[in-house]
């Protein structure tokens, strides 16, 4: 049972950030989905062009290596405790 509670307080912040993560990437895209008149998209721009080649690539923003390392410990440390 302690197991289980352990598990379950760390998943919920950690699914409580994830899905406002993913919440906030969906606002965004939807900001760029709409273009105003002059034909830029308002927002962050997810699709841009390469310089050097003129291809077409997708850039998708990561936040900061803290809060990256922050989410991989607290999925290693997941994954650890259902190896278990």
């Amino acid at each position: 049972m302690a197991a289980k509670q352990a598990i379950h307080a760390t998943l919920v912040p950690f699914a409580r950030r994830l899905m406002q993560t993913g919440l906030a990437w969906l606002e965004q895209l939807a900001a760029v989905s709409t273009a105003s008149k002059d034909g830029r998209a308002d927002g962050l721009r997810f699709v841009q062009r390469d310089p050097l080649t003129g291809e077409d690539y997708v850039r998708i923003p990561v936040p900061s290596p803290e809060v990256l390392d922050g989410a991989l410990r607290t999925i290693a440390g997941l994954l650890d405790r259902f190896r278990r």
